[in-house]
């Protein structure tokens, strides 16, 4: 009489091989997952300083940015809080600073931020044109 199935050290063989695989995936997956967050983190942040400009240029006022580590907050010519965001994934934004933008969306100076996680870092240029660049 011929046996049919698989042995239970065939199957043992199997799932150490299949485990072996998954922990090797899943330390790849795991840090992949930390650079979108780190990228997303930046992504963000751009986008705060693009709207903030997009702000100054159709009200024709100044607006500035107050950067402050994990926050981000438009102000208008005023001092008046208009939004704040967190940046996501416990991202710091450095140097804590603020950005004046003219009623022409003309930043004061060229910025440079870097934007941390735990996974590295990212810069975040803000040219003098009022361009968001993340290189």
């Amino acid at each position: 009489m011929r046996r049919r199935g698989f042995t239970l050290i065939e199957l043992l063989i199997v799932i150490a091989v299949v485990g072996a695989l998954l922990a090797i995936a899943a330390g790849t997956l795991q840090r992949y997952l930390q650079t979108l967050r780190l990228n997303e983190s930046a992504r963000i942040t751009a986008n705060i300083l693009t709207e903030a400009r997009s702000r100054a240029i159709r009200r024709s006022e100044a607006f500035s940015l107050e950067l402050t580590g994990d926050r981000v907050r438009i102000r208008d010519a005023d001092g008046t809080m208009i939004k704040e965001v967190e940046v996501p994934h416990r991202a710091q934004v450095s140097p804590q600073t603020t950005v004046h933008f003219t009623g022409r969306g003309l930043p004061d100076r060229q910025y440079v931020f870097r934007v941390s996680t735990a996974r590295g870092s990212r810069n975040v240029t803000l040219l003098t044109t009022g361009k968001v660049v993340i290189p």
